[in-house]
């Protein structure tokens, strides 16, 4: 179940701070059409033994903004 979403995106317009979206249990779902991960700067995936895709442990940081991804990347 998404958190109250709408309501953290009207706050992030209304205070101007980012939003980097815990989304660990969300691969795959969506909220209004939208995927889960992808409302903030940044989402968090985790792909740990009990989440729904796993790989035993790591995870993905996602973003559309491309210098983030970069930076972090390594």
């Amino acid at each position: 179940m998404p958190a109250k979403t709408a309501e953290i995106v009207e706050l992030q317009i209304a205070t101007k701070i980012p939003i980097v979206e815990d989304a660990a249990e969300a691969l795959g779902s969506r909220f209004n059409n939208i995927s889960c991960g992808t409302f903030g700067l940044m989402g968090i995936l985790s792909f740990n033994g009990n989440k729904i895709i796993t790989t035993s442990g790591g995870g993905a940081l996602i973003s559309n903004k491309v210098e983030y991804i970069e930076r972090l990347s390594f």
